[in-house]
């Protein structure tokens, strides 16, 4: 039984939480909600913790089961906000997407757009329509583990702050520099640095060696690189085909040509 100490008797709403906050915090599920109200939903612990060391996301309603303020403490009592309720786990499956996530829900405000930077000798990714939540947290995460800080997301690519893609990142958004824009515009102000493609009947990519700075366009799960775009590809590159696969998933080949790309740049000892 956690003793609360007279912080937490002033910090915390110990009865139920209102139903007017559940229903607000439930209609943030949906991505209309999400752009009206610019907030989204944060759950589970990495994912909170990640952005609770980023100043740039202001945590506002907080959901916490008591296991989690056993453990994490020192964070609660370093908020501010006034908006924190305990929850046991049937509270926070049925607020969250998540049916095991019995730790914290979060509501966050979305950051203000940070000025668009390509940074110097390094990969930036630059999605081409990818539609599936768990593919872009995936790719996010993958980005976050090869030292990529930017990605540049078509208009038609997936929310960033759709659950399931926060979820998939396990963190990463709050690591990453994400920018949607209209990729026709982008490429032609953008084309002073290779543009390499990830397409099926590209040059296999054990027979080039990648730049130090350029830009990788992943493509859609289904249709790859829309034909719009492929006039702005300087060079098309493909993953070698070893077995039978029809076909590699989204995050993976970026997985893959990101880890080429860091092995040509900086050789494992």
């Amino acid at each position: 039984m956690i003793q609360y100490n007279e912080f937490f008797r002033e910090k915390f709403l110990f009865n139920t939480i209102p139903k007017n906050q559940i229903k607000y915090i439930s209609q943030l599920k949906q991505k209309k909600n999400r752009t009206e109200e610019k907030k989204f939903l944060v759950e589970g612990e990495k994912n909170v913790i990640a952005l609770y060391h980023n100043t740039r996301y202001i945590i506002e309603t907080l959901i916490i089961h008591p296991s989690f303020l056993a453990k994490h403490k020192k964070i609660i009592q370093s908020l501010s906000i006034k908006k924190i309720w305990l929850g046991d786990a049937v509270v926070l499956s049925r607020l969250g997407h998540l049916t095991t996530n019995y730790q914290i829900i979060a509501v966050v405000k979305m950051p203000i757009v940070e000025k668009l930077i390509i940074p110097k000798n390094s990969c930036t990714l630059v999605l081409d329509n990818i539609q599936d939540p768990g593919n872009l947290g995936t790719i996010l995460r993958t980005a976050c583990w090869y030292g990529i800080q930017t990605v540049i997301c078509s208009k038609n690519t997936v929310e960033l702050y759709n659950p399931k893609v926060i979820q998939a990142s396990m963190g990463a958004i709050a690591q990453l520099s994400v920018h949607y824009v209209h990729l026709s515009n982008f490429f032609t102000q953008h084309n002073t640095l290779p543009i390499l493609g990830a397409c099926p009947q590209g040059t296999p990519l054990t027979t080039i060696d990648l730049p130090d700075s350029f830009f990788l366009v992943i493509g859609n799960e289904s249709h790859g690189i829309h034909p719009e775009h492929i006039p702005y590809i300087h060079q098309k590159i493909a993953i070698p085909k070893y077995g039978i696969g029809n076909s590699l998933n989204a995050g993976i080949a970026t997985a893959v040509i990101c880890h080429h790309w860091r092995i040509k740049q900086t050789p494992l000892i």
